[in-house]
């Protein structure tokens, strides 16, 4: 349950919109440091330092529909 709970996570946050804490409330972790460590031991690293990894990962845009 804690590893879906962590992808899920993961998947909100490569929105920026998405602050950690209120993705922590969104998915009912008692606060952002409980998915932070949480987070941390699914992916080996935080959420701001998976952030920081995907910000630096250029978007793969669809082509446009003609």
């Amino acid at each position: 349950y804690q590893n879906r709970r962590a992808q899920w996570a993961a998947r909100l946050l490569l929105d920026p919109a998405n602050s950690i804490s209120e993705v922590a409330h969104r998915l009912a972790y008692a606060d952002s440091a409980h998915l932070s460590n949480t987070f941390k031991r699914c992916f080996g690293m935080s959420p701001r330092e998976y952030r920081r990894l995907y910000d630096a990962v250029p978007v793969l845009r669809r082509p446009a529909r003609l």
